[in-house]
């Protein structure tokens, strides 16, 4: 009934959850009928399509192909915000006989895609701007030599033919442009970072380099109104080098889970976590530390030394401790926790890809284990 009404502006109602999501003074309130990372793609979808028909009619308006274009490219825009509500609805679906770890990593591929977009784009635009430039350096070296204007100069209509209304509607729906898209990237990325989902934090930079696109557009139309049409291609080099650089960091942000790269300082986290745990009776060490990225956390795997005389269900029931312990305590998100159980045997030496192991052993002091030493009791819990 009323309780699950569309909060789009004002303030929230008494009863409204604590969790409710805000975009500067205004709150948006969409868990009603959808998760928070639903939620902000469908608004980023809807802000898209109210884009299209404000760029367009300006277009239209101001006779400005330019405009309608960029209208189009909105429309385009939509792609996105499907491919990135697909991966997050995908992440949180569970697991199954084919996905058996869940398909936490379509964020990753998600990111990828999304970084490739960008980086197509800074390449398509620094085309289009190097264009831009090379018509007026042609027109300004036919004017210093004397010589006729080039045709290929004269591509564009004059600031001088071009009413100041016109002006007036392309530089409304630019700066229209900016605002909803640098809204739709705080909100977004804040989302996202929330969750630790890829994909929202991928689509978020997405909105913030259409932002920086209607900056060229109103740097262009200033430069116009000012006669000095050299700033839009000066402006739009500017941004490519940024969606360059951001296109190169978010695929290769995506590229690391997919590759189950691990920062050292997630390690760190799961390994400081550790050295709080109290060993349950007849575990003496915890060592080969070890994690991946699975979807918004980490999977991790670690073993745990017992004694060869412990029973099964004591070391099965040490391995859901530490397991209960890390979910709970860990710095980092963790998805998962995978216990291997391994015979203590103090003289041994734990390598782990040639290098020698970290073991945790209540403040005792560290003990290494021979590589491979063999198990009485093993198993694990997940």
């Amino acid at each position: 009934g009323s309780k699950k009404l569309l909060f789009l502006w004002g303030p929230p109602p008494p009863h409204a959850p604590p969790h409710t999501r805000t975009l500067g003074s205004r709150v948006v309130r969409m868990e009603a009928f959808m998760d928070s990372s639903t939620a902000i793609v469908a608004a980023g979808a809807g802000m898209n399509v109210f884009l299209v028909v404000v760029k367009c009619a300006a277009g239209l308006a101001s006779h400005s192909p330019a405009m309608v274009a960029d209208a189009m490219h909105s429309l385009l825009d939509l792609i996105a915000d499907a491919v990135t509500l697909w991966a997050v609805r995908a992440s949180q679906q569970e697991k199954s006989r084919e996905y058996p770890y869940g398909k936490g990593k379509f964020e990753a591929v998600c990111a990828v895609g999304i970084g490739l977009v960008l980086v197509a784009g800074a390449c398509g635009l620094a085309l289009e701007m190097w264009d831009d430039m090379e018509v007026h350096f042609r027109a300004a070296w036919a004017a210093l030599a004397g010589t006729p204007v080039p045709e290929v100069a004269v591509v564009s209509e004059p600031a001088s033919q071009t009413s100041p209304r016109q002006h007036a509607y392309a530089l409304g729906a630019a700066c229209v442009s900016l605002i909803c898209k640098e809204l739709l990237f705080r909100a977004t990325f804040q989302v996202g970072k929330q969750k630790g989902s890829m994909a929202l934090m991928s689509n978020a930079w997405h909105h913030r380099s259409d932002a920086m696109s209607s900056v060229v557009a109103v740097v262009g139309i200033i430069g116009s109104l000012c006669g000095f049409d050299l700033l839009d291609p000066i402006a739009g080099c500017v941004v490519c080098a940024m969606l360059l650089t951001t296109g190169i960091e978010i695929g290769m942000g995506g590229i690391r889970p997919l590759v189950d790269f691990v920062e050292e300082d997630q390690i760190a986290a799961v390994e400081r976590c550790l050295k709080t745990l109290t060993l349950p009776t007849g575990v003496h060490a915890c060592s080969d530390v070890r994690a991946r990225h699975l979807g918004g956390g980490l999977h991790v795997d670690v073993c745990i030394r017992c004694d060869g005389t412990l029973p099964t269900a004591d070391a099965v029931r040490a391995s859901n401790s530490i397991r209960r312990h890390l979910i709970a305590h860990c710095e980092q998100q963790i998805a998962e926790v995978v216990v291997q159980v391994e015979e203590w045997s103090p003289v041994d030496t734990v390598l782990i890809s040639g290098k020698d192991s970290r073991v945790y052993s209540n403040g005792s002091p560290t003990h290494r284990c021979a590589p491979g030493s063999t198990s009485k009791v093993k198993g694990s819990s997940a």
